[in-house]
């Protein structure tokens, strides 16, 4: 395709949106890689480049120009950065979203859902998580900075007012572009629905703040030795104070539990779970 029908920035976008998945190659290296598959795409659409297509096939000449350059060989974005990516193309998240690593959290803390939250009465006390987007900084009538956003869950969006004193007590939260737990009063009127809030958390300062134990399901058909080695190692450099439990599951028969000593403690955060995850499989950790 042409560059003045196709550009740079248009085939960024398709890919930060997944329209290249087909490709089965990392959207970073397909972004990072961009600028100079553009350039030699330009340099293959040269005029002189144009007049010989009588005279050789596409393949021809493409190895006449050199060939595309590679790609860099770098990792692909974490979760977190993929969602956004389709959020700030699409308006909307395609893949996951991101409270689905914090289902079992948000049934701890939360007490609603966007969807549920007209079938509230009007000036209750609601507590509700999501991913804060749309942040807009406001000056109040005296002159005070105070801040308004979109709560975004699975089911659909609310706005949150954090008046002067709450945002001047969490706005390192609320611009840390991480889920949050908001617990505010619902204002509800026939045009619009509104939190007021009272206190903003992270999810992740929230989990760590009330977990009281991890526990690891694993599966002993397979489990190994080195597994069992490589766990222990990665829980020492988590060192915390939840209590640790390994559930040892025999496939359509049984499940021992066993209480791991207290030099094995651990601390609630992300960080573990990708780490032991990262070992052992998505969904072996849960918390309690």
């Amino acid at each position: 395709m042409q560059s003045q029908q196709v550009n740079k920035r248009v085939i960024e976008s398709l890919i930060k949106c997944g329209a290249f998945e087909f490709t089965a190659t990392a959207r970073r290296r397909l972004v990072e890689g961009l600028d100079r598959v553009c350039q030699w795409a330009a340099q293959s659409s040269r005029p002189e480049a144009v007049n010989q297509m009588g005279l050789f096939t596409a393949e021809v000449l493409a190895a006449a120009n050199g060939g595309p350059p590679p790609l860099p060989d770098v990792p692909e974005w974490d979760v977190k950065d993929l969602l956004r990516a389709e959020r700030d193309t699409l308006g909307f998240f395609i893949t996951g979203h991101p409270l689905d690593k914090y289902e079992r959290d948000l049934k701890r803390f939360a007490d609603a859902t966007t969807a549920e939250l007209r079938s509230r009465a009007a000036q209750s006390t609601v507590t509700i998580g999501g991913v804060a987007l749309a942040l807009k900084l406001k000056n109040s009538k005296k002159g005070d900075r105070y801040a308004t956003f979109t709560l975004e869950d699975r089911w659909g969006a609310v706005e949150v007012i954090a008046w002067p004193e709450t945002y001047r007590k969490f706005e390192a939260v609320i611009h840390s572009d991480e889920p949050v737990c908001v617990t505010g009063t619902l204002e509800v009127s026939e045009e619009r629905c509104q939190i007021i809030a009272d206190d903003i958390t992270s999810l992740v300062d929230a989990r760590e703040r009330a977990v009281k134990q991890v526990h690891f399901a694993l599966r002993t058909d397979r489990l190994s030795e080195d597994h069992l080695r490589s766990l222990r190692s990665t829980l020492t450099q988590h060192r915390g104070p939840c209590h640790a439990f390994l559930h040892l599951l025999l496939p359509d028969r049984t499940e021992t539990v066993i209480a791991l000593p207290p030099d094995l403690k651990v601390a609630a955060t992300e960080r573990m779970v990708e780490d032991v995850e990262r070992l052992l499989g998505n969904g072996v950790t849960s918390f309690q």
